[in-house]
């Protein structure tokens, strides 16, 4: 019987990181681009030594995925293909503001 030569296995880590809080998303709007609080990038620096060593970093182009990068001690390229989608007039926007003014649109959304 034939044995099939030894391949060496390789290993990547993927973590995936949600940026921090903004604004918008603590009184639970759609998200401008509008940059971190301070208290947002406090809670992303104190998470800095918990993250272990990162070959490779990405983060979407929004003010808020990269700071919370920049908090957190990466180094992350901007990828646009990580962007969050358009909410277009929605942007700044509650949903519960949103639901008084159309909740059929806003059913249809969740």
């Amino acid at each position: 019987m034939r044995q099939s030569p030894q391949i060496a296995a390789s290993t990547t880590r993927l973590t995936l990181i949600r940026h921090a809080p903004s604004a918008a998303t603590r009184r639970s709007a759609f998200p401008l681009d509008e940059p971190l609080d301070a208290r947002a990038l406090d809670e992303a620096r104190a998470l800095r030594e918990r993250l272990d060593r990162a070959e490779v970093a990405w983060t979407g182009p929004a003010a808020r995925a990269r700071q919370t990068a920049e908090a957190l001690g990466l180094a992350a390229a901007a990828a646009p293909e990580l962007d969050e989608c358009d909410f277009g007039a929605w942007r700044g926007r509650t949903l519960a503001e949103l639901d008084e003014e159309d909740p059929v649109a806003v059913a249809a959304w969740i």
